[in-house]
Order: C-alpha cells, then structure tokens, then sequence
C-alpha cells in the first residue's frame, strides 16, 4: 500500500478514499459488507467528522488496519481487529500485502510465459516446440540468475 505520497494535511475522508481505492471492491460491496446502506456509507465517510467507529468497522471489512493513517486510533482499531480474529497482529497484515504483491508478479511471469508458448506453438510439431520451449526456457534462467544473482 504506497503511504508515502499521502500529505499530512490531508482529510480523513481522503486517506480512507485512497486506501479503499486501493481494494477490489466496489462502494456498494463495502457498504453492504459493512452492513449498512450506501447512502449512508458515503453520509459517513464525508463526514466532516468521521467516528472511529465507522474507521474500525471499515478496519474489520478490509482486514486493513488503518494504524499508519490515524495513529490516534491504534489501539481502539488494532482491539477490534483482534476482537474479530484473535491470532491478527498489524505485521500479519503487512506480510499478506508483500505476499499478494509477489503473487501479483507471478502471476504476470506466468501470463507472459504463456503468451510466448501460444505465439510459438503456433504450427509447430511437438519436438520444435520442446525445443523452442527449452531454449527460452534456457535463456529466461540466465536473465534469472543475472537478474538476482541466484543460481538454478
């Protein structure tokens, strides 16, 4: 989550926003998951005072802690996370992002492997595509192994 282009004399309407954009749920997914019409969810986070409450609540359907961003809350919202699973700690939270962003990069790898497997195989027999795929495959260990320098 990029918390450093956040300004510190920006709104909690804003840092909220920009948090909540960062997830894959629409407005109306979070509203209802917070149990609450949207409407009233918009009522709330543009307020011109927003409840901790509403923070934690928010906190809860995420599984974000929302620490960094209002660090006056800590231990109310870092409470209620651990009301809702006793075993969350902020650190499990913030691995599960390095995690999801590896995964993220895997995922592009394998996508990208996959594109060049359709492109080549693409009336080639069986044997030459073993051996188109073992020549990239050769070449994508060497760009590896200089890349991080690791050897396969």
């Amino acid at each position: 989550m990029p918390r450093d282009n956040i300004k510190k004399d920006t709104s909690k309407s804003e840092l909220i926003k920009r948090v909540v954009s960062e997830f894959y749920f629409s407005k109306k997914e979070i509203s209802q998951g917070m149990r609450m019409s949207r409407g009233t969810f918009y009522n709330k986070l543009n307020a011109k005072k927003i409840s901790r409450d509403f923070i934690a609540k928010l906190s809860l359907f995420l599984d974000y802690s929302f620490v960094e961003e209002f660090p006056e809350y800590k231990e109310y919202i870092e409470g209620k996370m651990h009301e809702k699973n006793p075993f969350y700690s902020v650190e499990d939270s913030k691995s599960i992002k390095e995690v999801e962003a590896k995964y993220f990069i895997l995922l592009e790898e394998y996508n990208r492997l996959l594109k060049f497997i359709i492109k080549i195989s693409n009336g080639l027999n069986p044997r030459s595509l073993s051996l188109s795929m073992h020549k990239f495959l050769k070449k994508e260990r060497f760009l590896l192994k200089k890349k991080e320098g690791i050897s396969i």
